[in-house]
């Protein structure tokens, strides 16, 4: 713990069900690296105890990622589609604000965080938002030989992991029995 009372927590989930170990034990932030390997059921399901009891905390969850290089990670595309979607009907900038509620089992956006009553329940959206980043913004890792490493590597990685290119190789793998 920090001289303070407050913990940080580093943890896992290698496999699908290690979520668990997670169940009802509350965090007031959640960071998830590399995001794009997790399915959307992980990541919700982690969610669910982002909570607090303490007046005033902010809860917050931070997904890292880069685009997805399998279908299992292509629900991002969908999370943060008004982000990544050229062809969305509301494009978003990056930074802005959007407000999800889920609604009988499927997300909505909803134009603002007040909250509204549906079949008796009163539900409250939540924001979220999406900002972009290129190896380039990395004042770490640029002139440190990471870029060349990238440049290094064959399409579409190249592309997905230098430039953060989210249309890079979202074809289905030509094995593929069932299309995605």
């Amino acid at each position: 713990g920090l001289p303070d009372g407050r913990q940080i927590e580093f943890g896992g989930v290698k496999d699908l069900n290690d979520i668990q170990k997670y169940r009802g034990r509350p965090h007031d932030y959640l960071g998830v690296d590399e995001a794009d390997q997790f399915t959307e059921y992980q990541v919700r399901f982690l969610q669910a105890w982002v909570r607090t009891v303490i007046p005033g905390q902010r809860c917050r969850t931070v997904l890292c990622f880069n685009p997805p290089a399998t279908a299992e990670g292509r629900w991002l595309l969908t999370f943060f589609a008004p982000w990544l979607d050229p062809k969305h009907t509301r494009p978003a900038v990056p930074g802005e604000l959007r407000w999800y509620a889920m609604v009988d089992g499927k997300e909505i956006e909803r134009p603002d965080g007040g909250p509204f009553d549906h079949h008796g329940e009163r539900i409250i959206p939540r924001s979220r938002t999406f900002i972009p980043a290129k190896v380039t913004d990395n004042p770490y890792l640029m002139g440190r030989g990471y870029d060349a490493q990238l440049q290094a590597l064959p399409e579409p990685l190249r592309s997905q992991l230098l430039y953060g290119d989210f249309r890079a190789g979202l074809e289905d793998d030509p094995w593929q029995v069932i299309p995605t």
